[in-house]
């Protein structure tokens, strides 16, 4: 069985986003063809940690909207648990800096946190849109398929801020 652990740090009400996480988390299941029972948590943080998880893991200044860590480097298809559980890591979402990028980029915040979910959990599963272009599309296809599925049509939009945090 699944195991999606939520903790909330904030003072944010976060309830409505828990139904809509497991909604997309059983999109991601089917659609990657998972067999796995997998395991990690989603953590809301307010913006004073996440930038400072953002500086002590990656060393970069700046509020990230989210942040995933793996237990492994990637999740892999082959690996035979005892208990056919694997455990992902942990993914920080920071839905103060989700609001200011919903306005920014005329997302609603539902949006906003749907993506920055399947944005987060593509990474627990070893994708990596910084390595390649190649990997880029890959992640990117997913997130918008699996998004699609549960209803969600998402734009992605940089400005010039997101291309100098790198």
């Amino acid at each position: 069985m699944h195991e999606l652990l939520f903790n909330n740090l904030t003072d944010f009400k976060v309830d409505d986003f828990k139904k809509l996480y497991y909604d997309i988390f059983e999109s991601a299941v089917k659609k990657m063809e998972i067999d796995k029972n997998l395991s990690f948590s989603i953590n809301f943080i307010d913006e004073n940690e996440a930038r400072n998880m953002n500086i002590n893991y990656r060393n970069k200044d700046y509020i990230p909207d989210v942040l995933s860590f793996n237990i492994d480097t990637s999740y892999n298809p082959e690996y035979q648990a005892e208990d056919n559980q694997v455990e992902l890591g942990d993914i920080f979402i920071c839905q103060e800096e989700a609001q200011r990028k919903a306005l920014r980029y005329n997302h609603t915040l539902r949006e906003e946190m749907a993506f920055l979910f399947i944005h987060g959990f593509l990474h627990l599963m070893g994708f990596d849109h910084e390595l390649s272009q190649e990997e880029e599309e890959k992640m990117f296809h997913y997130q918008d398929q699996i998004l699609k599925e549960i209803g969600i049509e998402y734009k992605i939009t940089f400005d010039e801020q997101d291309y100098l945090r790198g």
